[in-house]
């Protein structure tokens, strides 16, 4: 398990009987400012973003002895509100930055607007559902956009939410029954909301639940 405060600090034990003999080390060294975004990627371990106020950094063996920190672009020049790595493709990772959405394919030396129409409006959050073809799940100041391979623009995936802003997405996967999978919402006041992933829905619009 990784944690960020200033520095990134790793434990190897997290899951020991005790709390108490859980052991956590520091990772990187010397960092002024907060962390504000960590993100593994699924398909490779060892790489790790972690993204402060105007930094995002980057390390290929985060679970070395000695770990090396490498400096990556900023997206669309700022530091990203959240990010999402590929879940088979190592080298590939989406952020959010400010009001747009970014796609790295070289583990966030470069980065590509992928925003298309999504309107002018500060982004949260994204997730990557990992059993679509790259299908991608944004969250602003008004509520969910969806994306996949097969469209040429984002939809907006607001039905039976209301107006909300949007603050965290994460998707929950049932191992033994796929049509159990849920897209999980965190927002500003207005609780916890969940509903159908797109996948689903396109075969059935009925099944929507929020």
């Amino acid at each position: 398990m990784f944690a960020g405060y200033l520095n990134v600090w790793r434990t190897t034990n997290v899951k020991a009987p005790n709390a108490s003999s859980v052991t956590w080390t520091a990772i990187s060294t010397g960092e002024t400012a907060d962390c504000n975004v960590l993100e593994q990627s699924p398909a490779n371990v060892d790489i790790l973003y972690v993204a402060r106020g105007g930094s995002l950094k980057r390390t290929d063996n985060a679970n070395a002895n000695t770990v090396t920190w490498i400096s990556c672009a900023l997206p669309g020049g700022s530091s990203p509100t959240d990010l999402a790595a590929h879940p088979t493709n190592a080298n590939i990772v989406y952020a959010t930055s400010g009001t747009k959405v970014y796609k790295s394919s070289d583990k966030g030396a470069t980065w590509t607007n992928i925003s298309g129409t999504l309107p002018n409006i500060y982004l949260s959050c994204i997730v990557y559902d990992k059993n679509s073809n790259e299908g991608l799940y944004v969250g602003n100041e008004t509520g969910v956009y969806y994306k996949d391979a097969s469209m040429s623009d984002w939809t907006i995936f607001n039905t039976g939410l209301p107006v909300v802003d949007v603050r965290e997405l994460e998707i929950y996967y049932d191992a033994s029954n796929s049509t159990n999978n849920r897209l999980k919402a965190a927002t500003y006041g207005r609780g916890l909301w969940q509903s159908d992933l797109y996948s689903t829905l396109a075969v059935n619009p009925s099944n929507q639940n929020v």
